[in-house]
């Protein structure tokens, strides 16, 4: 008896539920346009639904050269002219779960927000996901209007759009318009927009309060894409480039710092009373091209000071490693010749350079290891020695070049000098800088954020050429992570790149150039623009950026290109 009863009450409670998970409610909803308007406008309104329904639709001040053709108004209305329509929305209640996949970023930001923001935040559809939604559609073309889910009429009651003009509201006794901008007026001066124009400028002290310092190597981004944080240096859009690391430093980092926001990079460390200053710089082999190009030999300059911190004399040995990639069946090892106060590292067999160390007072290990096993990367290291007094220091040059150089490049590789290759960096960047828009605000470290963004986009491409019509142009997300071929990311180079620093600062051509690669890479036979992921955001992003280049330098050139 027992186990029929509560068979009985099991059943019950399955007809109960499925009875009320099949029944509708129902929600008044007034629709009206035209405020603010001063004068009259024409107005496409069209009602759509999902996962609900529309019924018992009325019209009010409809003027009778408007038409009204089921779910479609099109009418005239603004200065003293408000239209406005009522209808029923039929819907099935539901439980709303919001969303259990939060991005930590989304966390971090409800996490340290205002009560007031949070509660927004937490009423947003794409935190309470719910796909019963009305949408109001403002033109044929589907492009225009707003969409508003169950969940939020039901919570929020009454949505004002001042842009569409439009205001919506829902509920048997319906907030009349004006009574909704009087409540609205608690929060007049306290959009950000409001803040920023009333407030007195930022400061960089004020930012570093609240961030921290990304720069540090002790930073590591939960979400970091290997191989790390690196700075990437070389020239304008050179296929060689270097990757400066500072993974494991954090115990020994004293600073690193740009010369002026350009890309000589200084970073200092102590070690076991002894401190280390290294300044590098990228510099073409042959000097500056006189056209871009990006299939020119490159160097990575390095000049090494040494300090010893201590009160008595000592030796120092400074170990320098070494890893290259061959042939596996290769039976390559390091060998080193001296010439005047420079040591030059070679590859046994082909004689190719490896690097060049030039100082005086320097002594080579003849006992240096090298690896001589017959696999793909092989690894060396030079050990350089030398005697340091009280508070005395040594400096010395390492010349690493990319590619590895043949035998006859020996000598230009030793003569490259470190202070006129600098003083020939710093012009080359300062001038690229000046031909741009200026930007000037009192902190200086701002400042050469402004400079060091635009040397950052151009060391990014590889170009496999110079001028020449379609040449061919690879567009990395990053010269350390990702694919280094093709232009696989268009919306991230089109916006923050192209248009955000090229165009935005006046070099035109550069945005250009890298547009017309992009279509030329990616333009599918419909006309859409392809990418890694094959975001839906690529065609349009890239249409808006096109329209922008055009906007900004008026090149119809670039637009007939395009087209064609």
């Amino acid at each position: 008896m027992t186990r029929i009863t509560l068979l009985a009450i099991i059943y019950g409670f399955i007809i109960t539920v499925a009875l009320a998970a099949g029944s509708k409610e129902d929600l008044k909803v007034s629709l009206s346009w035209g405020h603010e308007s001063r004068r009259s406008t024409p107005y496409y309104i069209k009602l759509l639904v999902e996962g609900a329904g529309i019924q018992d639709i009325e019209t009010h001040d409809i003027e009778p050269n408007d038409n009204v053709t089921g779910n479609v108004l099109t009418t005239h209305a603004g200065g003293s002219d408000i239209d406005s329509v009522d209808f029923t929305l039929r819907y099935t209640p539901r439980q709303i779960k919001t969303i259990g996949n939060l991005h930590s970023i989304w966390l971090d930001l409800i996490a340290h927000s205002d009560a007031e923001t949070v509660r927004r935040l937490k009423q947003d559809p794409a935190y309470r996901p719910d796909s019963r939604k009305l949408t109001v559609q403002m033109d044929k073309t589907g492009i225009k209007g707003f969409s508003v889910t169950v969940d939020q009429m039901l919570k929020n009651k009454a949505f004002w759009i001042p842009s569409l003009g439009i205001y919506l509201t829902v509920g048997d006794s319906p907030i009349s318009f004006t009574d909704h901008l009087k409540k609205l007026e608690a929060y007049k001066g306290k959009s950000i927009l409001e803040q920023l124009r009333r407030e007195p400028e930022a400061t960089y002290e004020q930012y570093t309060e609240r961030w921290e310092d990304m720069g540090n190597p002790a930073y590591e981004n939960p979400h970091m894409v290997t191989p790390g944080h690196i700075v990437g240096i070389t020239w304008d859009s050179a296929l060689h480039k270097f990757g400066i690391d500072r993974k494991g430093m954090q115990e020994f980092w004293k600073e690193q710092k740009l010369e002026n926001g350009l890309p000589v990079i200084t970073t200092t460390i102590e070690q076991d009373g002894l401190c280390y200053e290294v300044e590098q710089f990228a510099y073409p082999l042959n000097g500056p091209p006189k056209e871009r190009r990006g299939d020119i030999a490159m160097v990575l300059l390095q000049k090494v000071r040494i300090t010893n911190l201590q009160d008595h004399t000592r030796n120092v040995s400074v170990n320098m490693h070494h890893r290259r990639e061959f042939a596996s069946t290769e039976p390559s090892k390091i060998i080193w010749r001296s010439k005047d106060n420079a040591f030059v590292f070679e590859e046994s067999v082909s004689h190719k350079i490896f690097y060049a160390v030039e100082g005086s007072g320097l002594k080579q290990d003849p006992e240096q290891p090298d690896d001589k096993k017959k696999t793909r990367w092989k690894n060396f290291e030079t050990v350089l020695t030398f005697d340091l007094t009280k508070n005395a220091n040594q400096e010395f040059v390492v010349k690493l070049p990319s590619p590895m150089l043949l035998p006859q490049d020996r000598d230009k590789l030793i003569n490259l000098n470190f202070v006129k290759s600098r003083e020939a960096t710093l012009k080359f960047w300062a001038d690229y800088v000046s031909l741009g828009a200026q930007f000037q605000v009192p902190e200086k470290v701002v400042n050469d954020l402004y400079r060091a963004n635009l040397w950052h986009a151009l060391r990014l491409p590889r170009r496999h050429g110079g001028k020449d019509e379609g040449v061919k142009i690879d567009l990395p997300y990053s010269n350390f992570a990702y694919d280094q071929h093709g232009t696989p990311w268009p919306v991230n180079q089109a916006v923050y790149v192209d248009y955000m620093i090229y165009g935005l600062r006046g070099y035109n051509d550069i945005a250009k150039d890298e547009l017309l690669t992009m279509y030329r890479n990616n333009q599918q036979p419909d006309g859409c623009i392809s990418g890694y992921a094959n975001w839906g955001v690529y065609t349009p992003s890239m249409v808006y950026v096109v329209a922008k280049n055009y906007l900004l330098s008026g090149d119809r050139d670039m637009l007939s290109r395009i087209r064609d």
